[in-house]
């Protein structure tokens, strides 16, 4: 898995142009971002936006709990038993989407097709700044039942964007709440992809890191006092389904003494996937999935540092996909909002959508809402358990040791990176009138 770099030197955000606000320089083409209003949400859940966008009503299909496979993978499909969740929640760093080129890109010496040259379409990006101009987490918490704001600013200026039509979209996350069903009772699972706070994990914390306390307290993502590490999992289990879950409930898998425990044990259910990550450099000096390199010059490659994270890809369906692309207007072009006044303007970012049918809406940044919605039907899984009828013959402590992700369970490996999304998702564009 490619790490996610937090550098030095990061864009700043370029507001909106449109009435009442400016743009800065757009920059280099694929570089340039402007803020707009990014909806995380499941099937069916309504979207408050106040603009004309239309949603889905309805349930999601189908029993949460059922038999299943992690479909084809490098070493073939595993059985399990997949649970659908009931609610997901989680901090969302980075929004991206994926594509096929109208034209196919031409094939280099090595066989393989040349790589884009403008990479993913950015739709929420972890470059932001506080109000007082220091560096801060980006993106924020979603809930997919109920969605509300997570920012977003997009990075589709890339001429190639043009002729791109978006077949995927994938979510990056700092940590993941799923609440599931189990026999008798209702377990919301967090999984954890970066420490909270990251000066508990020792790549960090070492000094020759040399993170500013400041600036790493900015990156916390959770209230929770405790020190929480890459890869943890932990569960916070109610008899209610409606029953809210504070951090203090949150517990551990003590795997020694197979009991559940508040206090952080010696040997804890941890993520396979996630310590599998590489940390620091390798033998040859490659920078591994997490790093810290903060003794560098902005600009130069892995100058920064990468705390780990997990981004989960979302197929979309044929008859969802869509093109998406921007491009920025000056004063004299008509499409400006402020073409007919006197007064000086800065460029606007335009937004040109294309539905699957060819239906077509453009507008300027301003009045752009996104609603990305994910299937979570099977989103977790249960290795080695062949049918939902033996869930019964667990114990809670010995059905916690089953738990995966279906995502992580099918890619097996974050250095696959030829990995198919086993879940589906689609994007919803609204460009008010």
């Amino acid at each position: 898995m490619k790490p996610h770099v937090l550098a030095f030197g990061v864009i700043p955000l370029i507001a909106c142009g449109g009435p009442g606000g400016d743009t800065g320089d757009p920059g280099p083409s694929g570089t340039a971002e402007a803020a707009l209003d990014v909806y995380l949400a499941q099937p069916g859940a309504v979207v408050r936006t106040g603009q004309g966008l239309t949603v889905r009503h309805g349930a999601l299909e189908g029993e949460d709990v059922f038999a299943c496979d992690t479909g084809p993978g490098p070493q073939g499909p595993a059985r399990g038993v997949c649970l659908t969740p009931h609610n997901v929640w989680g901090w969302a760093s980075d929004l991206s989407l994926g594509g096929e080129p109208d034209t196919p890109r031409p094939v280099g010496p090595d066989g393989n097709p040349e790589p884009s040259v403008c990479g993913p379409g950015r739709l929420l990006a972890l470059n932001s700044f506080t109000d007082s101009g220091g560096p801060a987490r980006g993106g924020g918490v979603f809930d997919l039942a109920d969605p509300r704001p997570v920012g977003g600013n997009t990075a589709l200026f890339c001429e190639e964007y043009l002729a791109m039509q978006w077949t995927s979209v994938s979510v990056r996350m700092a940590y993941l709440d799923t609440q599931i069903r189990v026999p008798g009772e209702f377990w919301t699972v967090r999984w954890m992809f970066e420490p909270n706070p990251i000066l508990a994990d020792p790549e960090f914390s070492n000094p020759a890191c040399g993170m500013d306390p400041h600036y790493a307290a900015q990156l916390g993502f959770l209230d929770d006092p405790r020190a929480l590490l890459r890869g943890d999992m932990l569960v916070c289990r109610k008899a209610d389904e409606d029953a809210p879950c504070t951090d203090a409930e949150f517990q551990w898998l003590d795997r020694d003494l197979m009991t559940f425990t508040s206090t952080r044990p010696a040997n804890p259910q941890r993520s396979g996937y996630m310590m599998s990550y590489g940390v620091g450099q390798d033998a040859q000096g490659n920078f591994q999935e997490v790093f810290c390199n903060l003794n560098c010059n902005p600009g130069e490659p892995y100058c920064g540092f990468s705390a780990g994270g997990y981004e989960v890809g979302f197929s979309i369906p044929q008859d969802r996909r869509f093109r998406l692309f921007s491009e920025y207007v000056m004063k004299e072009d008509p499409r400006h909002p402020r073409y007919a006044e006197t007064s000086t303007s800065a460029p606007v970012a335009w937004y040109h959508f294309e539905d699957a049918a060819g239906a077509v809406e453009e507008g300027v940044g301003d009045d752009l809402t996104v609603v990305v919605r994910f299937d979570v039907t099977g989103l977790v899984f249960l290795e080695g358990v062949d049918d939902p009828s033996e869930v019964d013959g667990y114990t809670p402590e010995e059905l916690f040791e089953h738990l995966n992700l279906k995502d992580m369970a099918a890619r097996r490996d974050p250095h696959n990176f030829g990995h198919d999304p086993v879940h589906e998702g689609w994007v919803e564009v609204s460009l008010a009138p």
